[in-house]
């Protein structure tokens, strides 16, 4: 996917999102879900500290905050990524999943993506569990939930 593509799929992203996102993590987070979801927007995720991050992602919305096309805000403790001017978003799972997902705190998000990314590499039960507390363990309140989305949103998952 070029690069053009790729800004495209932001704008839409960011529309499903409300136009708005309060903090980078938490547009990585949703970016990696709704791809995970099979919304191809053309990222590769790794996995750091905050959990799964697309450093193409973070370039690209660098550039398009360049061109004009969102503002990024500095608040208090975090950059609030806006929107200039909403588009149109396809009727997929992908987009609708953001939607849904959208209002949720980032730290759910944060263990939510670490599940999928953690099943993908082949955690599954107690094992997955154990390495969730591991990494996660900081957000263990967010667990329970986190594993709820992930059964129901995500049975089946697209590799990022």
């Amino acid at each position: 996917m070029d690069f053009n593509e790729r800004l495209e799929k932001l704008k839409m992203l960011l529309s499903a999102a409300g136009s708005t996102v309060q903090g980078r993590k938490k547009l990585q987070k949703l970016a990696y879900l709704c791809q995970a979801a099979g919304e191809p927007l053309g990222q590769s995720f790794t996995f750091y500290h905050y959990g799964v991050y697309s450093p193409t992602l973070a370039d690209d919305i660098r550039a398009a905050a360049s061109m004009k096309l969102v503002d990024e805000i500095d608040g208090l403790h975090q950059v609030v990524t806006k929107l200039k001017k909403p588009v149109a978003v396809s009727n997929t799972k992908g987009f609708a999943l953001v939607t849904k997902l959208a209002d949720k705190e980032a730290r759910l998000l944060e263990v939510l993506t670490t599940i999928l990314y953690l099943r993908y590499h082949g955690y599954t039960g107690e094992g997955l569990k154990a390495k969730l507390t591991a990494i996660k363990g900081q957000h263990s309140e967010f667990f329970a939930n986190a594993f709820e989305l992930a059964n129901s949103d995500f049975k089946t998952f697209q590799p990022c």
